[in-house]
């Protein structure tokens, strides 16, 4: 004869008891004015329905255009050598001549001897106010100078032209309207900001995951401070990113069109020669299956001339 199992009786509650206790567990909405609730439910539906790279391209140009206009001209690292090379490139110098130097009108001399001066005793100082030979922006810029062309050493003459055509582009513009250096200098910036933010965009859009940490660091505080300068880091950083981003999109494609290896290609060519050492990104190649390219001999070869234009 078995025994029933013994009976537990829980003790009873009052029931507006248990009413009271669940009223205490839910979040009190009722006191929340009906305009913050439908303020909030619009955010959160627009967050829902916005593709986080058109998210990103509106933080990074309001953000990237006020540092533009905010941080003074020359305060970004090496910004005057980038400056030189910019409107050297403008005057047809792709490159520095064989002695690491590049040709720039004579009116150039006063930034170029403070640059110069400054960057060869300490480093550039956080602001060039009350620093000998400089009386302001103005005359540092648009001084008339006298005539002719000096020739400024270059401490990126290594560079290649590739990470300077945004800027030259800007400060081309300039020169062709009849702009000043120092409306140049900043048409520079914002045509390099531009530029990277571009390359930025859609790199978040071809990223197959992780799209918020692509999005984050390309928000960082120092990731935006040179994107807005006239540094070739511009397009180093976002050009990285993106080349990244595209050779994660493409391995996951199950096979790669003409048009897909077309643009692995001039990546490689365009964002990898942007500043010595990046090259190394085009181990990134490894992620491409022969499988994708159509065989080992196709492979082969798309992997050859990744590496020859690198």
């Amino acid at each position: 004869m078995t025994s029933s199992p013994p009976q537990i009786t829980m003790p009873s509650h009052d029931k507006s008891e248990v009413v009271g206790l669940e009223a205490q567990s839910e979040p009190c909405t009722a006191d929340q004015p009906q305009a913050f609730r439908r303020l909030r439910s619009l955010v959160q539906l627009i967050a829902s329905r916005t593709h986080l790279e058109f998210a990103f391209l509106l933080i990074a140009l309001a953000w990237g255009i006020a540092q533009v206009f905010l941080v003074p001209p020359l305060q970004v690292p090496d910004e005057g050598d980038h400056w030189f090379r910019a409107w050297a490139m403008t005057d047809g110098q792709l490159t520095a001549d064989r002695q690491g130097m590049v040709t720039l009108p004579a009116s150039f001399a006063p930034a170029a001897d403070l640059y110069m001066r400054l960057i060869a005793v300490h480093g550039l100082p956080l602001s060039l106010e009350g620093q000998a030979g400089f009386s302001g922006y103005e005359d540092l810029f648009n001084s008339p100078g006298p005539a002719g062309t000096i020739k400024v050493v270059s401490r990126v003459a290594s560079y290649g032209p590739l990470g300077y055509v945004p800027q030259a582009v800007g400060v081309g513009l300039g020169r062709l309207v009849g702009a000043a250096p120092l409306t140049c200098f900043y048409l520079a910036r914002l045509a390099n900001l531009l530029a990277a933010a571009a390359l930025l965009f859609f790199a978040i859009r071809l990223a197959p995951f992780g799209k918020q940490l692509f999005a984050f660091v390309a928000l960082l505080p120092m990731t935006m401070f040179e994107l807005a300068s006239v540094s070739c880091d511009a397009l180093t950083i976002s050009g990285a990113i993106f080349f990244t981003a595209l050779l994660l999109w493409a391995s996951r494609r199950p096979t790669l069109r003409r048009v897909d290896v077309a643009v692995v290609l001039a990546a490689s060519a365009l964002v990898l020669n942007v500043k010595p050492g990046y090259w190394a990104l085009v181990l990134l190649l490894l992620l491409i299956r022969p499988a994708q390219t159509g065989g080992r001999v196709r492979h082969l070869a798309f992997v050859a001339g990744n590496a020859l234009v690198v």
